[in-house]
């Protein structure tokens, strides 16, 4: 080609970038990536896929397209779509924790739940994430364990796994909305555990920047609806005579103090008999019979008397771990177990809850649920 010729091609090609770029044909990959933000944001997935498609017609490389096309396929439940695209940014991004993430909800909706606890742990486990993400990943793998109570015979085992493992991802991230959502589900309808349900959809609910359906629910139907449950079974009390109770109470606390254990249960018992309510005759009560005569009748009496005490005052973790020492004492492994576990569900921090728990399940024969609560007094141990 002559020096001519070259120069004419060159001034061609010039001309027709020059008409293209005046005439604004073709689009610019940074203005339809925000545009697909936008529509994915205001949950118009259809248009999102439209202009990160746009953008990978441009950049086929880019993750970040990738990434949010395959969100927003994932959305409009195009699993297939969606790995697709994940399955292009893992070319040179696979070990991001959002695509893990992903790839971990995708497995998850195709029932593959063995893939999906592979890339969940891979979230809670690693320690180059940040809180946030780990906590999503033990978020993930207590979902998985919930959801298997309903398929899988060994109700037990399941229930006290998903339990550790939301716990494990509310300390990480005590604002994951998700995990106390699973974790208020899971006490309401597993393990009975009314005021630890409310106060974590209580939480739930607070934590939520958007009333939808879910927070909508929750806040209207479910917790109402919880309340009303927990009155119905807050202890009846009859005639309440306060002063007469007052009194007897001191006369209690004397005799505790002098270690009168038969004048203290005299004392407590009058004080219970005009305020079946009382916290402190109740506990009081309790306290005195376990010291008396260990008697068959004063040990089941003590025992009662603790329950009381805890039904009277849920709040009271102190006391259910102290009525759990007691039921071990006597011998009453099952008793002791649910008593830690209501204090544990009150705290879920409390060592002396946990550990009381891993005796009292040792002692009951359950040594596969009292290993799962070892692993999380490791975690207690590990975050302090």
């Amino acid at each position: 080609m002559t020096n001519s010729s070259r120069q004419f091609a060159l001034k061609s090609f010039a001309a027709s970038l020059l008409l293209v770029i005046l005439c604004g044909c073709g689009s610019d990959p940074s203005k339809e990536y925000k545009k697909g933000e936008v529509a994915f944001e205001n949950s118009d997935y259809n248009t999102a896929v439209e202009r990160f498609s746009s953008v990978l017609e441009t950049s086929p490389d880019n993750v970040d397209a990738l990434v949010m096309l395959a969100r927003s396929e994932f959305a409009l439940a195009h699993l297939d779509k969606a790995d697709d695209a994940l399955n292009r940014a893992s070319a040179t991004n696979g070990s991001d924790a959002d695509i893990i993430e992903l790839k971990a909800q995708i497995a998850f909706y195709r029932k593959d739940y063995k893939a999906a606890t592979g890339y969940y742990a891979q979230l809670a486990s690693n320690p180059d994430f940040d809180d946030e993400t780990r906590s999503r990943g033990w978020t993930g793998l207590g979902a998985i364990d919930f959801f298997m109570i309903g398929l899988h015979p060994d109700v037990q085992r399941y229930r006290h796994e998903s339990r550790v493992k939301f716990l494990q991802a509310v300390i990480l991230d005590r604002r994951n909305a998700s995990a106390r959502y699973h974790l208020g589900r899971l006490y309401r309808d597993t393990f009975q555990y009314l005021e630890a349900a409310k106060d974590e959809f209580d939480i739930y609910v607070h934590l939520q920047p958007v009333v939808d359906k879910r927070v909508k629910k929750i806040r209207d139907e479910v917790l109402p609806s919880l309340k009303d449950e927990i009155a119905r079974n807050s202890v009846p009390t009859s005639r309440v005579d306060s002063p007469a109770c007052a009194s007897f109470l001191k006369q209690g606390d004397d005799a505790y103090r002098r270690k009168n254990w038969k004048a203290a249960v005299t004392a407590y018992s009058k004080a219970y008999k005009k305020d079946s309510g009382s916290f402190p005759a109740a506990v009081g009560l309790a306290r005195s019979y376990a010291h008396s005569a260990r008697t068959a009748f004063n040990r089941d009496e003590a025992l009662k008397m603790y329950l009381v005490a805890c039904k009277v005052r849920p709040s009271a973790i102190g006391t259910y771990i102290e009525a759990g020492d007691y039921a071990v004492t006597v011998g009453k492994p099952a008793t002791a177990v649910e008593l830690y576990s209501r204090a544990l569900a009150s705290n879920p921090e409390s060592k002396p809850a946990v550990n009381g728990l891993i005796l009292a399940l040792t002692k009951s024969g359950d040594s596969q649920a009292a290993s799962v609560y070892r692993g999380y007094l490791r975690t207690l141990s590990d975050a302090k």
